[in-house]
């Protein structure tokens, strides 16, 4: 009976399948993760003054159309200390 069970390679090849299946669940979840946080980057940048079409961030103290030489206006979007956004002008 023992040397039966020793002969017997369906468990083995029943925990190889299941290693096989979980290593390919892994590489999909890694894929997943990598992708959802690629996206979460742009998703970023899409909320701050440069993610706007056209938008710029310039000195504080200057302005809009003056220093970007297009016809641009303020916005309360983000942009780093210091700084403001000037984004097309709708008009």
């Amino acid at each position: 009976m023992l040397r039966k069970m020793l002969k017997s390679k369906k468990g083995v090849t029943m925990s190889m399948n299941v290693i096989i299946a979980a290593v390919i669940a892994l590489i999909i979840l890694v894929v997943i993760s990598v992708l959802i946080m690629a996206r979460m980057g742009i998703f970023g940048k899409g909320t701050g003054c440069e993610g706007v079409s056209g938008g710029e961030c310039i000195p504080a103290d200057a302005d809009c159309k003056e220093y970007t030489g297009e016809n641009k206006i303020e916005t309360p979007l983000a942009c780093s200390e210091g700084e403001k956004c000037c984004i097309p002008s709708p008009i």
